[in-house]
């Protein structure tokens, strides 16, 4: 396991990744910790995997949305205690943090929903910093936090780590609703909150999937489902299947109930990593898997997908895999699967995967 040099602890990538692709940590979580104040009671965003809160120990409380980081932080943690972690979107009880540390989310959207969070649910005046990776912070962002927040300061860059402290940023600085989305060319309405992906658009890759499906039946599972558009335009088009849909991302998998509620179909859903979640056979398993592990693009996540669903596909059932055409799957999925067939649609290709290993 690699050493983390700022405080000599050993930690590791949750799913594992060699440690020339990837490590657990980054400058910006040194930034982070440096800027903090020690022993006082911190909530910690956006902590992949969990060196921040292992760094603070019993002081840090990680509000998580993604159950590969919850793994992370436990298999990372090397205190007496357990780990205090509890899922964002879940906790809507005031919080009695003395500060907040933020790794730099993806997407604006979701950096203005921590934000949010922040100020319905902390002690006003809460010390609030933010760092993550120099060239993935718009300065635009930065423009935004120092006309908006009511103190902003930006720190000097560390080994190109970006960060900045802010006080009493806004609530509510949008009119926009929480719920956001789109409607499908089915007519099916596909709101999410502000952590998922594609959120405000209909998904190329997922559309493209769902053009080249043919009629299904029995047993099926959206694998890394977001928003719902897949499993629910299935249960809409195919209202005899039993549908069941699970994603990492716990905002994700609110996302697809409150879709599903709102249509009226009939789904189970499930948050956890990959298909830790889910029991049985599948006679058919559909799966847009993410290729971003927050700005790093990697095929962990799709590669434990694939393993996982190899052992929830039924020995006649079929997996269907859409996938942007550069990216390396073909190899990874011949591995778990005696039958792959591809089929190329525009910038996308649709694997076709049937004899999962364990009856192959």
């Amino acid at each position: 396991m690699p050493i983390w040099p700022y405080n000599q602890t050993t930690l590791e990538c949750y799913p594992p990744l060699p440690e020339h692709v990837s490590l657990p940590w980054d400058s910006s979580d040194e930034h982070l910790l440096q800027l903090a104040t020690t022993n006082m009671e911190t909530v910690v965003l956006n902590d992949r995997h969990g060196a921040i809160s292992c760094a603070l120990a019993e002081h840090s409380h990680a509000m998580l949305d993604s159950a590969c980081a919850a793994h992370a932080l436990k298999q990372n943690w090397q205190h007496a205690d357990s780990p205090r972690i509890s899922w964002f979107e879940s906790l809507k009880t005031p919080c009695p943090a003395q500060q907040v540390l933020i790794k730099f989310p993806k997407s604006v959207d979701a950096l203005q929903r921590y934000l949010d969070w922040c100020s319905q649910w902390l002690p006003h005046g809460t010390p609030i910093h933010i760092a993550g990776p120099a060239k993935h912070v718009p300065v635009a962002w930065l423009n935004w936090l120092e006309q908006h927040c009511q103190q902003y300061q930006q720190h000097k860059i560390l080994r190109k780590s970006r960060a900045v402290s802010i006080v009493n940023a806004p609530l509510k600085h949008s009119e926009q609703p929480l719920w956001q989305g789109y409607r499908t060319s089915e007519r099916l309405k596909l709101d999410a909150l502000p952590l998922v992906f594609s959120r405000h658009r209909e998904d190329r890759g997922g559309r493209a999937l769902l053009n080249l499906l043919p009629d299904l039946n029995g047993r099926v599972l959206d694998l890394g489902c977001g928003n719902g558009l897949l499993g629910l335009t299935i249960k809409q088009r195919w209202p005899e299947c039993h549908v069941e849909l699970t994603d990492d991302a716990y905002s994700a998998v609110l996302s697809a109930q409150h879709n599903a509620e709102q249509a009226q179909l009939a789904v189970t859903c499930h948050h956890g990593d990959g298909c830790e979640a889910v029991t049985g056979l599948f006679d058919t398993i559909v799966c847009n898997p993410p290729f971003h592990d927050g700005h790093k693009q990697l095929t962990n996540l799709a590669q434990r997908m694939f393993q996982q669903a190899s052992a929830h596909l039924d020995s006649k059932g079929e997996m269907f895999v859409i996938a942007n055409r550069h990216l390396p799957y073909r190899p990874v999925l011949n591995r778990y699967f005696a039958n792959v067939t591809q089929q190329g649609s525009d910038k996308f290709i649709l694997y076709r995967c049937r004899l999962p290993s364990k009856h192959s």
